[in-house]
């Protein structure tokens, strides 16, 4: 049986407010998709505010972080990998 690496939940606070909750346990190449679809349903909820919980998160695929983090970003992320003889290659 397959465990869903995003958990999502809305928790409203002592003010009211709510707060949408995402337990991410790995960064693999299914959480990108699970993620947007975690947010989509904690919005239409009516979080205003969002925890990611990284705790415990063993990592995983780099792609799958940089997928991540991008569904943050207000522009593309670009990484650089530097070499043992200082080149940097975008990645």
């Amino acid at each position: 049986v397959a465990r869903d690496p995003v958990r999502s939940r809305v928790v409203v606070g002592a003010d009211g407010r709510k707060t949408g909750y995402i337990k991410l346990s790995e960064f693999s190449a299914e959480v990108k998709p699970r993620m947007r679809e975690a947010l989509a349903e904690l919005q239409a909820a009516g979080a205003s505010r969002l925890v990611l919980d990284l705790r415990g998160n063993g990592g995983g695929v780099l792609d799958g972080a940089i997928g991540i983090a991008g569904l943050f970003a207000d522009h593309p992320l670009v990484l650089y990998v530097t070499d043992a003889n200082g080149g940097r290659q975008p990645l």
